[in-house]
């Protein structure tokens, strides 16, 4: 049977042939002191003013406030994560990103360990380092999406799959099912990771006797538990969540479209990182020796290229977003760093050239006002998410006006804004969807104007970016326009209208006017 970790070490003088000082000759010492500086450098972005708050993060922040099993389109994981630090720290837009840097940093250091324990200290520095370099971790560091605790849960499940299958010991077995059961609470595609661990058992002669022990279904048995919460949150709540993965993934859209694959092919070079993508490409015949020879290596591919597989596919017959596959990166920058600890030359220009592009984005506002360019949606990102809390300070007179009044809208991205900066720690909206038998967002589920029906008393202040018709002005007791602001954001070029509400009688119902 193949050892999982007989790689052999990097002689130290290849690394000295770098021209480092003594002390970065050692690749822990390399690998932490750079990990550090990334974080603190990332630390210092979140509290930079232009790195705001998009809509999709309040959005998630608003989850957390509910703690629950689930959630319209994911499940629970990151709402929790979220949660957790929240309420220790406040709910400022540096606490909220904060949590998605803590998680990225942690899978850092996870990819570092898989790479130590399985290639030696030099292919886990140069794996660590590759991961924590990459544009996909650059760019979500500063933004709490999914993939920061899917990522991480799949690199921690990865890891003690690998020690389980070198020792067999039970508790590793039952270290996969956790980390396995909190990836599937992550997100709903890390179900590919087991499914790929299962397939490889069953065509590896040698592994297969694995498939007889307790270990494995131990790690089925606990993996299941925790991700039965969702699927009884999912059965109370009628099979949302599923149903809007359905949705998203257009699966009856016309086939086929080989430009979408090509497009999503080549997201993938940039997300790892197009010098790091040549380097995998440039040295793919010691990358394929690598997992000829080593178990762990095919072990760290399986997962990786099952899902990017099922992805690819997915792109060619419907449509797949470009992270939607980003656990596989985890595999390309493990074998990549094994690769590499004996060129360490490639290993830090593909580092370097990653910083760099990623140092342009982070201060790309920076740049663009020392070029002397003014500042547009078109030509900086950034401007989508700014103004909003200025926007929120401007209304906060209605608050005073209209204690009692509950926040309202028709449009998620309104709500998510303005519910954050008007009313900071709430989640007690009221959102305007009249077809109950298409739930949009977790706010149409939790916060549908139907739970206040019939209620002659409440009032609301209702924010819109359309003047409201006479059908709806009649399923209200009283309805009145209070203000309208123009180009309102530089984002909409809309109109935003505020009215206040009393008295809403459900949506089937027209109310006369006394």
């Amino acid at each position: 049977m193949t050892e999982l970790d007989n790689t052999p070490h990097t002689p130290a003088s290849v690394w000295q042939s770098v021209g480092l000082s003594a002390v970065w000759r050692s690749p822990v010492v390399l690998f932490y002191s750079l990990l550090l500086l990334a974080f603190c450098y990332r630390c210092y972005l979140i509290w930079q003013p232009y790195v705001g708050l998009f809509y999709d993060e309040i959005y998630y922040y608003h989850w957390s406030l509910s703690p629950d099993l689930g959630y319209y389109s994911k499940p629970p994981m990151l709402a929790w994560l979220i949660g957790a630090f929240t309420s220790i720290a406040g709910d400022s837009k540096e606490v909220i990103k904060f949590s998605a840097l803590c998680a990225w940093t942690l899978t850092s250091w996870v990819v570092y360990r898989i790479g130590s324990d399985f290639g030696g200290r030099h292919s886990g520095a140069a794996a660590g380092l590759l991961f924590s370099s990459m544009p996909l971790v650059g760019f979500y560091s500063l933004f709490i999406t999914t993939d920061s605790v899917l990522l991480l849960f799949w690199s921690l499940s990865l890891w003690q799959l690998l020690w389980a299958f070198k020792t067999g010991a039970l508790y590793r077995w039952a270290l996969v099912g956790l980390f396995a059961g909190c990836g599937m609470l992550s997100k709903y595609n890390f179900a590919v990771f087991p499914l790929t661990v299962f397939i490889y058992l069953l065509l590896n002669r040698e592994r297969r006797p694995i498939l007889s022990q307790a270990g494995p279904w131990l790690a089925v048995l606990i993996s299941a538990a925790l991700f039965s919460l969702n699927v009884y949150w999912n059965y109370q709540n009628h099979w949302v969540s599923w149903q809007h993965t359905a949705e998203i993934s257009q699966l009856s859209g016309n086939l086929i479209h080989p430009l979408k694959l090509l497009e999503f092919l080549v997201s993938q070079l940039f997300l790892l990182g197009l010098v790091s993508a040549y380097l995998l490409w440039r040295n793919w015949r010691m990358v394929a020796s690598l997992i000829h020879q080593q178990e762990w290596a095919r072990v760290v591919l399986w997962p990786g290229v099952g899902l990017l597989t099922l992805i690819a596919v997915q792109a060619l017959f419907s449509r797949a977003f470009a992270n939607w596959a980003a656990p596989a990166l985890i595999s390309a920058v493990l074998l990549l760093g094994a690769v590499l600890r004996e060129r360490p030359k490639s290993l830090m220009v593909a580092v370097v050239c990653n910083w760099l592009l990623l140092a342009i984005f982070y201060h790309y506002p920076v740049l663009l006002k020392q070029a002397g360019v003014e500042s547009t949606t078109k030509n900086n990102p950034y401007e989508r998410v700014l103004g909003w809390d200025e926007l929120g300070n401007r209304l906060q007179h209605y608050k005073a006006d209209y204690p009692a009044a509950v926040l309202a809208s028709d449009s998620r991205k309104l709500l998510a804004y303005f519910g954050y900066y008007l009313y900071p720690g709430s989640n007690n909206f009221a959102y305007w969807n009249e077809d109950a038998g298409h739930i949009q967002d977790y706010y149409d589920l939790k916060n549908n104007f139907s739970y206040w029906q019939n209620n002659d008393r409440q009032e609301f202040l209702f924010l819109t970016n359309s003047p409201v018709a006479a059908p709806f002005i009649e399923r209200f007791m009283d309805v009145q326009l209070l203000e309208t602001i123009q180009d309102y954001h530089v984002t909409s070029g809309k109109l935003l209208y505020i009215y206040w509400l009393r008295g809403f009688h459900g949506y089937g119902e027209m109310v006369p006017k006394q």
